[in-house]
């Protein structure tokens, strides 16, 4: 997942100091950002940015070869990735 909650065994009821998070999701979010400020001034601007935001991410993970991404999600997994 792009964002992740550190997990904490001692108290989950305090939210950690500093949240991970992947590039393309802080790409993605400011996309989403971008395009509800750009409905000011033109809506299907606006749209067009939100969908590319959206969608840019998912196109670049479907374009890996699925040895590619199982590598990267073991990558993710042993905590190689998302430092």
């Amino acid at each position: 997942m792009g964002i992740a909650w550190r997990f904490r065994e001692w108290d989950l009821s305090i939210p950690p100091k500093e949240i991970d998070m992947s590039r393309h999701m802080m790409f993605g979010i400011g996309g989403v950002i971008l395009g509800l400020i750009l409905f000011i001034v033109n809506p299907w601007l606006a749209f067009g940015v939100i969908v590319l935001a959206v969608a840019l991410p998912i196109i670049a993970w479907r374009m890996l070869d699925p040895s590619q991404r199982r590598r990267i999600r073991n990558m993710r997994d042993r905590g190689q990735l998302g430092r």
